[in-house]
């Protein structure tokens, strides 16, 4: 064996052994992209998602560390403030800080949960009608027409009426009232893309109807349904906690943000908190939505 022989075969053990930093470098590049990503981002899609992340987290993990049950009775009737209560107590001697964290959870999760059922529906129909044109869109445009020009929350009063109470007829109320917004932006982004030339070479080129839509029409307005879910998802909230205050939503025992408005009315001049807590978690949560929507519409045009 010879001196260049030793030479290559610790070569090949020096660069086996350096193998492991190089396959790290890809990680640390990620990471450096996303911090740069992130910094570069609009200052509402930072606020407005570090805001929501705070809301959830509270609603979730908050809510178990803090331990207190928000239904639980006690002899502190309307107490201010302290160590002890952070936000006080209501009429029954509940702790309101335990109350607005669960009922964040329940409004966090209705919105969620109705917002991607609205998302996924309204992007359905407002695609294919789109895309189909004729009397398919006009047909669905005038039956969206209608139901526009009713306001949101007259319809979610008469869906409820005729559902009656509940976590499902609740989530279903909002999204009747809030899916002909979503058909109405989703099928306008649709026709812009509809006349494009690669829409038209892949339909000459003979796809099938679903495939143009998935492959062609749905990843070019990615950024409109992105934004318009963050704006329905903050309207959805709102309703949820008006429906809740005029005790449509849902029902007691159950905390909601909406409801507990309406329970501390009555004593607002004694202790204000009952009432203003879960009016400003309520003004928090829909200000996330409307700053994530307004940052991520800022970025998405950044990036065209």
């Amino acid at each position: 064996m010879t001196s260049n022989d030793l030479l290559g075969s610790d070569d090949a053990v020096s660069s086996g052994s350096a193998s492991p930093s190089i396959s790290d470098e890809p990680k640390v590049g990620l990471w450096r992209r996303l911090a740069r990503q992130w910094s570069g981002s609009p200052w509402e899609l930072r606020c407005g998602f570090s805001l929501l992340v705070l809301l959830i987290l509270l609603s979730s993990v908050g809510a178990v560390l803090y331990g207190v049950s928000p239904q639980a009775i006690s002899r502190d009737v309307l107490k201010s403030p302290s160590w002890d209560y952070p936000l006080g107590t209501d009429a029954l001697g509940r702790d309101v800080f335990a109350r607005v964290m669960f009922g964040m959870r329940y409004s966090l999760a209705v919105a969620f949960l109705s917002t991607i059922v609205a998302t996924v529906i309204g992007v359905a129909i407002g695609t294919f009608i789109g895309y189909l044109g004729g009397a398919a869109d006009w047909i669905g445009m005038r039956f969206v027409d209608v139901l526009l020009a009713v306001p949101a929350l007259l319809i979610a009063v008469a869906l409820v009426a005729a559902l009656g109470p509940g976590l499902v007829p609740l989530i279903i109320v909002l999204v009747g009232a809030y899916l002909p917004q979503t058909i109405r932006v989703v099928r306008a982004s649709t026709l812009q893309v509809r006349s494009r030339d690669f829409v038209n070479s892949a339909r000459l080129s003979g796809l099938g109807l679903w495939k143009v839509l998935v492959r062609h029409m749905l990843p070019n307005i990615r950024a409109t349904i992105i934004v318009q879910a963050s704006v329905t998802a903050a309207y959805v909230l709102l309703i949820e906690a008006a429906l809740s205050f005029l005790g449509l939503g849902l029902q007691p025992p159950t905390p909601t943000l909406g409801f507990m408005v309406t329970e501390g009315r009555p004593k607002l001049q004694v202790a204000p908190m009952p009432v203003f807590a879960p009016g400003a978690v309520v003004l928090l949560a829909v200000s996330s939505f409307m700053l994530l929507g307004q940052g991520l519409d800022k970025k998405l045009l950044q990036e065209r």
